[in-house]
């Protein structure tokens, strides 16, 4: 509260009574500024792709917020880039087999041997 005073210089004489010799005034009934205040950053989260590009996040929380024209919060989540390399995957064979027995016991024959796809390709 704020106080204003004054005195009686001359005394009134048939005038007017004098004004108020005290005024009393509120003041500062503004409210503080309160300022954002933010934890701290979570760990990252797993990549959103195994590959050709994904985003991992992580986040904060707020612990106060802003009033009052206080400074406002910063960022509460963050984003990062992950797994960028390609997709493609070649074909991947099994080792060959031993070779056959041959077709035929005497002339012309044939042998073979053969190897599997343990993994099918992927991508382009």
């Amino acid at each position: 509260r704020r106080e204003l005073t004054r005195t009686v210089i001359s005394p009134p004489v048939r005038g007017a009574g004098c004004p108020p010799l005290k005024l009393m005034q509120n003041c500062g009934a503004e409210k503080c500024p309160v300022d954002c205040r933010v934890g701290v950053w979570s760990g990252w989260s797993e990549c959103s792709a195994l590959c050709g590009g994904g985003i991992k996040e992580r986040m904060r929380k707020v612990l106060q917020k802003a009033e009052h024209g206080g400074q406002p919060c910063g960022s509460v989540t963050d984003a990062q880039e992950c797994n960028a390399q390609a997709c493609n995957q070649d074909c991947k064979l099994s080792k060959w087999t031993e070779w056959s027995a041959c077709s035929a016991t005497c002339g012309s024959g044939t042998q073979q041997r053969t190897r599997k796809v343990r993994e099918l390709a992927v991508g382009t």
